[in-house]
């Protein structure tokens, strides 16, 4: 007797089987992809974020180091706040004493050096931030003429825009020379660089141009602290920001030390 041959091939209950696992495996593959793209690309903007904001705060703490003991100041208004402060453009010492409240027209000194800024103001054994005002009597004074960077003078003197009345003697009979003032501001999301503040100006923003030093950044708390000075102690500044990209942000937090006072 002969047997009929048999039909060789998949059932389909084999069929479904198999492109229902292919399926499962194709989903798996796919999230696994997905999955790792998204983690690649959150690790790389929040590298970016991190060189961003390093590299601000950075410049930040580079101008704050050399700023004038006891003239930094703190302007807030509404959510937006600044950081101002009078860089230094040189020091020395002066040869005679000064007597509080008498008037004087000229400072003379012994050997000074302007460095990288502007010298437009004098000041000599400020205390506060409260005395760097422009009043015919405070621990500041303009100068009668702007000198440039990298001037130097032996023994001499320093003549003043008009007659001043310093408030006290300093110690070591030390003076200050100084460029106009500068802020760093935090405002609707961008950190700013102003260059040319007015003395006396408290107005948050500050008038006048700005850089733009980054953006999308928002203080985290209070963005500029600053800490008290005493006469024997620096003063602390700290920096608290949060930068943010695409759904990502990093908060950063930067210490700043200034020079010893006065």
């Amino acid at each position: 007797m002969r047997h009929s041959p048999v039909a060789k091939g998949f059932t389909l209950i084999e069929l479904i089987t198999v492109i229902v696992i292919v399926g499962i495996l194709a989903v798996i593959g796919t999230q696994f992809i997905v999955s790792s793209a998204e983690s690649y690309d959150t690790t790389q903007k929040r590298a970016l974020l991190v060189n961003t904001g390093r590299q601000a705060l950075e410049r930040v703490s580079r101008e704050l180091r050399v700023a004038l003991p006891y003239s930094l100041v703190h302007l807030t208004s509404g959510t937006s706040e600044c950081i101002k402060f009078m860089p230094i453009a040189g020091d020395g010492h002066y040869q005679t004493p000064i007597v509080a409240g008498v008037g004087e027209a000229k400072i003379d000194t012994s050997y000074y050096r302007t460095d990288a800024n502007h010298a437009r103001y004098i000041s000599i054994a400020a205390l506060n931030s409260t005395e760097l005002t422009l009043s015919a009597s405070s621990s500041l004074a303009a100068l009668a003429v702007t000198m440039t960077p990298s001037a130097a003078s032996g023994s001499g003197e320093l003549a003043l825009a008009g007659t001043h009345a310093w408030l006290r003697n300093s110690a070591n009979q030390r003076f200050y020379l100084l460029d106009a003032p500068r802020a760093f501001c935090l405002l609707a999301g961008e950190l700013r660089y102003f260059n040319n503040v007015g003395v006396d100006e408290q107005t948050v923003p500050p008038a006048g141009s700005s850089t733009l030093i980054a953006q999308n950044v928002v203080s985290e708390g209070t963005g500029f602290n600053v800490g008290l000075d005493t006469v024997t102690n620096r003063s602390l500044v700290t920096l608290s920001v949060r930068f943010s990209l695409r759904g990502e942000s990093v908060a950063l937090k930067q210490e700043v030390a200034l020079r010893n006072v006065p």
